[in-house]
């Protein structure tokens, strides 16, 4: 009996940070939920290929397993990302590294579709009726991986890897438009899986009511249509340390018209706001607000938007002055980041001259960073 009902996959070759480890060397140690069990062992039957290597690490996060899985001899750098949903069994995460050989070679348009529409089949089983095929296309397959004999020399040495595919596309129109996509090597092997376009009731419960808050604190954002879609950055090498991990895993809302851009950004991890932009044409106030303002209105839209905000600190506040002249002000708050003691994050809040909150981003900074110089100079990102 098939257990994966849906797919909600973007490439992930690293471990989540916060997940604990709950095996280390052999399958058989722990005993794997009933559900995950069956959508494993339903990928082994899909991807033969994954029954040679070896499973070398599960780990837990939030109520989804993580499987990663490794060819079995020493320098061979095959390898399988496997990620479940111990409550619905449902599959989340697929990507496949079945070699590291530069190729510039392609399947062909009927060779990718018949791969990628089996492999959907064999997944999602009743469910793959709602998608219809829609296109196939070139795609690249790009990642890296580390060196083992540079390894044995404590030498790390990163080699990038660039292979051609296809990219074979299914469309939904249930419950709003959803893009899957699944690309293909030149042999036929998937590499991977991924839902392009989110419909609302599949994206986390953190980080809807997030999108909401900021709505309801914001009213211009409420005016128009986003297109919701999911930028995954995990497999990236850029991404790999503190400074970059707000980023790693971003659901983006975009929205434009005429004269206004509107731009949000939330971590599908964690549902915290990484940022938001409203980019319109601005008039000079005859009366502007002074930084103290600025500050109240930065303060009340944290209590508004962000969850644990009595944990921010006000740092500092300056101008920005933007293309057109426009002086905004910019109000510093930072806050702990748990997973790296040496570093924080540090969140700006754009006010305009009459108190309307029109942007907030938030970045990871050194714990030791000097703010107060920082909004002194005047000229904040």
């Amino acid at each position: 009996m098939k257990k994966m009902n849906s797919i909600l996959a973007l490439l992930i070759a690293a471990p989540l940070l916060c997940s604990a480890t709950v095996w280390a060397k052999d399958k058989n140690e722990v005993k794997l939920p009933t559900l995950v069990n069956e959508t494993y062992e339903e990928v082994l039957v899909s991807v033969p290929q994954l029954k040679q290597y070896k499973l070398t690490s599960v780990e837990q996060e939030d109520d989804r397993f993580e499987l990663i899985l490794q060819g079995k001899e020493k320098g061979e750098y095959r390898s399988a990302t496997i990620k479940i949903d111990e409550k619905s069994g449902d599959l989340v995460l697929f990507t496949h590294i079945s070699s590291v050989e530069q190729s510039q070679k392609q399947p062909s348009d009927e060779i990718a579709k018949e791969r990628a529409t089996k492999f959907l089949k064999e997944i999602w089983d009743e469910e793959f009726h709602r998608y219809q095929f829609t296109a196939v296309e070139p795609a690249n397959i790009d990642f890296y991986y580390e060196d083992e004999k540079a390894k044995e020399i404590n030498v790390i040495k990163e080699i990038d890897v660039h292979r051609s595919g296809k990219r074979v596309v299914f469309t939904s129109q249930n419950d709003g438009e959803s893009i899957l996509s699944v690309r293909v090597e030149a042999g036929g092997e998937i590499y991977s899986v991924e839902e392009e376009i989110f419909n609302v009731s599949k994206l986390d419960e953190k980080v809807k009511q997030t999108a909401q808050r900021l709505l309801e604190a914001v009213p211009e954002m409420k005016e128009e249509t986003y297109h919701i879609s999911r930028d995954d950055n995990r497999n990236g090498k850029w991404f790999k340390g503190p400074l970059m991990s707000l980023e790693r895993d971003v659901i983006r809302y975009v929205s434009e018209s005429s004269n206004k851009v509107k731009l949000i950004f939330i971590n599908n991890r964690t549902g915290e706001l990484t940022h938001f932009s409203l980019l319109k044409e601005r008039e000079k106030s005859n009366n502007p607000i002074t930084k103290e303002v600025a500050k109240e209105k930065a303060a009340h839209f944290i209590q508004q938007v962000l969850k644990d905000s009595d944990k921010y600190k006000f740092v500092g506040s300056g101008e920005r002055v933007l293309g057109d002249g426009y002086v905004e002000i910019v109000v510093g708050f930072t806050t702990p980041l748990p997973e790296h003691i040496n570093f924080i994050k540090h969140l700006e809040i754009s006010v305009d001259q009459d108190g309307k909150i029109t942007g907030a981003t938030t970045g990871v900074e050194e714990a030791n960073s000097d703010f107060q110089e920082y909004y002194e100079e005047g000229s904040p990102r």
